[in-house]
């Protein structure tokens, strides 16, 4: 009878734990759900090129709604030392999305409502992609004046340091290839220029401007926008919902609201009258996940507490029943203590150091190699960061001919800003007609289209001396 009963007390822990480690299943969103839904986006003009993160928010017919940032179609950079414009760049005329890399397929997608149809300040884009995105999720709205500080957060996209850490080339563009980041909202009433916008601290980098905000029930509370030390934003979707309930584009939002479908063309005040009547008819409940979460947990602690009576009941039988047998037992051997083992160290064969005061970023320095040199960012935007030279490798901000690519607002870097090259006894460096210079570690500054040799050790400098690179 006593082992019975032993045998029952172990099977109810085994529930109870069952129970209690299943919980923790509805506290983040479906990854492979946000994947499908994120994109990324691709823009050209005659001198450089930009990427982002879009993510789709209606379906409508053939068309496919998405929203991303402003300033990853058109924006102005700016001299760090002047404050002067120093390049305009507007790609809504030649604005793709990729669906694997930026070599493959490139879908149109047309500019639908920039910052200028809302208020200048305003850092927000819709588009229309009119053919290929048929089979993506559709993300669910929410208004972000419900979330509060401490909330979970989830960030998607497509961020430059990913690109950069792998050594990708062609900018990597599929759903496997989208960054899920996790975080927590650390304000939620910022504002600038009258915008609100919520604080977070989710990893994020050049390329993840336009990336979805998501919290845990799934649903998207801003657009990722804005990134600096110690400091991430995202502008408010309550700005997206707005506009879209203007233009009449299908969204889905947590309070079950959708908007009438519509094409391109204005209806009539008739179809829209009869279009209003029709939705206070229906009514779309697409908070399914959080509510069926929320009556399931409800629902399992009935059953925890129940399996902790029984579980209860049992124990104190078990520990009232008398010891005699107890006492025929044999004495319990204790074994010797296994000798401990230290467990393996995962190595890594990257070392990434970001947000770091330049006193504190590590350096790494492998160990010189007579067959390839590389370069390491002693200071700036990859501080810490080596970028193998195989062959040749040209440093600016165009995506599609740079390989060591910084973000469109870096102040100071050109498109194809310089190049560097194996030659037998460490590299060449050639500046590529790049505006503020490339600049030995002496102070000259190379002339456009100069090259100079440089030896193992040696450095030089972009632009102002904030951005720094070694040979090794």
């Amino acid at each position: 009878m006593k082992r019975i009963a032993k045998m029952t007390a172990m099977m109810l822990i085994v529930v109870l734990i069952a129970a209690l480690t299943a919980v923790p299943v509805f506290a983040a969103p479906d990854y492979d759900v946000i994947a499908n839904s994120v994109v990324r986006v691709v823009g050209f003009d005659n001198m450089s090129a930009g990427t982002g993160t879009a993510f789709v928010i209606a379906q409508s017919g053939s068309s496919t709604y998405l929203v991303t940032n402003r300033h990853v179609i058109m924006g102005i950079l700016y001299d760090s030392n002047t404050g002067q414009p120093i390049e305009v760049y507007d790609f809504s005329d030649n604005f793709f999305v990729l669906l694997d890399d930026v070599n493959d397929v490139r879908l149109t997608a047309t500019p639908i409502i920039l910052s200028n149809d809302i208020n200048d300040g305003m850092d927000v884009a819709i588009l229309r992609v009119d053919t290929g995105l048929s089979n993506r999720n559709v993300l669910t709205l929410a208004p972000a004046e419900n979330e509060r500080r401490g909330n979970s957060i989830h960030v998607a996209g497509f961020p430059g340091s990913s690109d950069y850490l792998f050594g990708s080339q062609n900018l990597p563009s599929s759903e496997a290839d989208v960054t899920v980041a996790p975080g927590t909202i650390t304000n939620i009433n910022q504002e600038s220029g009258g915008v609100r916008y919520l604080q977070h601290d989710a990893s994020t980098s050049s390329g993840s401007s336009g990336g979805p905000v998501i919290n845990d029930s799934g649903a998207v509370i801003g657009v990722h926008t804005l990134g600096t030390e110690g400091f991430k934003g995202a502008v408010y979707i309550d700005y997206v919902i707005e506009q879209c309930e203007r233009l009449g584009i299908p969204i889905v939002t947590t309070a079950g609201s959708r908007n009438a479908v519509t094409d391109d063309s204005a209806a009539s005040d008739d179809e829209s009258e009869d279009a209003e009547a029709a939705e206070e008819e229906v009514v779309y409940d697409t908070s399914g996940f959080s509510n069926t979460a929320i009556q399931l947990l409800t629902s399992y602690w009935w059953v925890l507490l129940a399996v902790v009576a029984v579980l209860g009941i049992v124990m104190v039988l078990v520990m009232s029943r008398p010891s005699s047998a107890a006492k025929h037992a044999p004495m319990p051997v204790s074994a010797p203590a296994p000798a401990a083992v230290s467990p393996p160290i995962e190595a890594s064969p990257y070392a990434v150091t970001q947000a770091l005061p330049s006193s504190q970023k590590p350096v790494n320095t492998p160990a010189k190699s007579s067959a390839a040199a590389s370069l390491i960012c002693t200071k700036g935007n990859f501080a810490g960061t080596t970028f193998p030279v195989n062959g040749s490798l040209s440093i600016g901000r165009d995506p599609l001919r740079c390989q060591i690519v910084f973000p469109n607002d870096t102040k100071g870097i050109s498109s194809m800003h310089c190049g560097v090259s194996q030659n037998g006894a460490g590299v060449t460096l050639t500046d590529k007609g790049s505006t503020y210079g490339t600049f030995l570690s002496g102070g000259r500054k190379l002339n456009p289209g100069e090259s100079v040799s440089l030896n193992y050790g040696d450095s030089f400098y972009l632009a102002d001396n904030n951005i720094e690179f070694r040979v090794i």
